[in-house]
């Protein structure tokens, strides 16, 4: 809604690819859905990080922070601020429980999530169509 609403062109995020059997809108399936979504609004939406496994290393060799492993969950957990890292405690118990315990014991394949994300993304185009509508 921001970028229609501000005529912003572009959209990107951080997902990582060895995130997206965790968290299915960063698999690959769920990132074409999103792109469809964008493009219809004229919103080229990209992913520069997906490839890269330590984006926190990447940014040293580039200049841009100062330490070369300020991420959780690879180097160490610190939630006061002296990494550069933002903290999310309930992350890391989502974390701990998805990899620990669901996947291993209840993981089946399925692509129920596909269905689920294209319905959000429907709800989101309603929104976003009766906004445009309004405002012609």
């Amino acid at each position: 809604m921001y970028n229609v609403k501000n005529n912003v062109r572009f959209a990107c995020d951080g997902y990582k690819q060895e995130k997206g059997r965790m968290y299915v809108i960063m698999a690959w399936e769920g990132i074409k859905h999103t792109k469809e979504f964008y493009k219809r609004y004229g919103i080229d939406y990209g992913n520069p990080v997906y490839n890269i496994l330590r984006t926190d290393r990447k940014l040293y060799e580039l200049g841009i922070t100062s330490k070369p492993d300020v991420k959780f969950p690879y180097v160490r957990l610190d939630f006061y601020g002296s990494t550069t890292q933002h903290g999310c405690v309930h992350g890391v118990l989502t974390n701990a429980y998805v990899l620990g315990y669901h996947f291993p014991l209840h993981h089946r394949p399925s692509d129920q999530w596909v269905e689920y994300w294209k319905e959000k993304i429907a709800v989101a185009e309603n929104y976003i169509d009766q906004y445009v509508h309004r405002r012609r």
